[in-house]
């Protein structure tokens, strides 16, 4: 039987995957072919992909990504590691205790803003927490635009309001440090225990690793989520240069005497002079300015990555042909 059905990528092991075909699952690779034509590892089905698969039941082909969220990979390497493809919301996962971090929180924004993904902060284990609002007003004045949702799995709070945004045929990711709750909630929200998960440690206040690989299920209402390992080091990967966040600071920079300016040092610069008169937090200057060079840097690295992949792949091109005049 030839099989032409559209698959969907729910994991990837380390050289196999697990697709998914309207309630049929099973174990497949790639194709030699897509091997070979292959130049580097996020040319490889991902987890999110819909794929293809030929008469031999292997991956013959990736179906163009609308998106795809991706981070560097961890260390010196300027490599991309694909974290999940397809997706259009983005819940970034964070407990009100010690692991709470502002910055973490604003660079994941960051990143779904970049792969133009939509960006939700999950502030989790309310029910242990004596002060909320206090995360609530960093959280508001640090990124107004995006919308924060408090929520305790354990006792059952603000998991329906959670579950409401998750629609049919919209796929989720969930993203988080370890221990912060994420496979907690996706089983409240899948309705049974498929996730492994594990408390964080009260000394320190430092979750232990839980989940292992990227997975994605299908919840009752037909929408899919998606649950990561914990991410310690978040590195840039973008697609496109996006800082909606700081939507506030580029209309204030409209005002600016160069088209150019990268408000640092450049005279009649709005965005400045809106910090010396009090009308902009030099607090959310700051990250801005860290988040555009962060963002501008590693745009250059991918780039020089770009030009080296083409030149590889121009080389392989060549020596094909040569192979093909002998023969």
């Amino acid at each position: 039987m030839k099989m032409d059905n559209r698959w969907r990528v729910v994991a990837v092991y380390k050289d196999a995957c697990k697709v998914w075909y309207f309630g049929q699952e099973k174990i497949t690779k790639v194709t030699g072919s897509f091997r070979n034509s292959a130049l580097c590892r996020s040319d490889y089905p991902a987890v999110g992909d819909w794929v293809y698969l030929n008469n031999d039941g292997l991956i013959d082909r990736i179906e163009a990504r609308s998106n795809q969220l991706s981070r560097k990979v961890a260390g010196k390497r300027h490599d991309e590691q694909i974290i999940a493809t397809n997706i259009d919301i983005m819940f970034i996962v964070s407990s009100l205790n010690k692991e709470f971090n502002i910055n973490k929180i604003g660079r994941y924004i960051i990143l779904a803003e970049t792969n133009h993904i939509t960006p939700v902060i999950l502030l989790t284990k309310l029910d242990l927490c004596d002060d909320p609002d206090n995360y609530i007003k960093k959280i508001n004045f640090y990124y107004p635009n995006v919308e924060t949702v408090t929520v305790s799995a354990i006792a059952d709070i603000g998991v329906d309001a959670v579950y409401n945004k998750m629609v049919p045929g919209v796929s989720d990711v969930f993203v988080g440090a370890s221990g912060v709750g994420k496979s907690t909630l996706i089983n409240r929200l899948l309705g049974c225990e498929l996730m492994k998960t594990s408390h964080i440690r009260e000394r320190d206040d430092k979750g232990r690793h839980t989940t292992t690989h990227r997975e994605l299920f299908e919840l009752e209402n037909g929408s899919y989520v998606i649950d990561t390992p914990g991410i310690r080091e978040i590195g840039f990967w973008i697609n496109d240069i996006n800082l909606s966040e700081f939507e506030d600071i580029i209309l204030i920079g409209r005002a600016c005497k160069y088209r150019n300016c990268q408000h640092t040092n450049e005279v009649d610069c709005a965005v400045k002079l809106a910090v010396r008169n009090g009308d902009l937090a030099k607090e959310r200057y700051d990250r801005y300015i860290k988040a555009s060079r962060e963002v501008l840097y590693s745009k250059l690295l991918q780039d020089e990555r770009e030009r080296l992949k083409f030149k590889s792949k121009v080389k392989q091109m060549s020596k094909n042909e040569r192979f093909n005049k002998k023969n």
